[in-house]
């Protein structure tokens, strides 16, 4: 089998391999250009919030604790702007964040979900120290008996309920922010 290759036909076996190599980089780059889009998509819909919310919760957990310090420590009426401000973190910005975290969690892997199964925990623990404290220094005149402030200043001592639930929340968030 002799094939003599005249001038057109190289001239079309050319512009074919130009055509089907042409055709090979455009569908190399219609496959990462999609890769890339669900990377983007990922990141605004998952991990972004999902820093976001991790960032706004370590905060409200650290406010919450200078919060509960104060009102531990410092004697203050039932109406005081610090009291009602300890009051709505602990009862319904922790609560709602959580329950976002819930949500996001669920595109999340499953070491991550681990951690954040531990971070709740924590924070159900910190929460239920704080409500203590709430309960038994409930208004002004409770800081009167000494019996109160001697249940209370414990839970603030170092290896305390307090300290070592917001250390454990602290360094699951610090996980999960990482993991992100």
């Amino acid at each position: 089998m002799n094939f003599r290759f005249s001038i057109s036909r190289k001239i079309g076996v050319g512009f074919g391999l130009f055509i089907v190599v042409v055709a090979i980089f455009i569908y190399l780059t219609n496959k990462t250009l999609s890769e890339s889009r669900e990377i983007n998509r990922r990141i605004n819909e998952i991990y972004a919030p999902s820093v976001k919310i991790l960032e706004e919760l370590d905060n409200n957990v650290i406010h919450a604790q200078q919060l509960m310090k104060h009102w531990a420590y410092v004697q203050r009426r039932e109406d005081d702007h610090e009291r009602i401000e300890a009051i709505e973190i602990c009862e319904k910005l922790i609560p709602e964040q959580l329950k976002q975290i819930d949500e996001y969690s669920r595109l999340w892997s499953k070491e991550q979900n681990e951690h954040k199964n531990a971070l709740f925990v924590h924070i159900r623990d910190l929460l239920l120290a704080y409500e203590e404290i709430r309960n038994i220094l409930y208004d002004f005149d409770s800081y009167a008996d000494p019996i109160n402030q001697i249940m209370v200043e414990p839970l603030f001592m170092e290896g305390g309920t307090i300290p070592l639930a917001l250390s454990a929340v602290r360094d699951e968030l610090k996980v999960l922010n990482m993991d992100q």
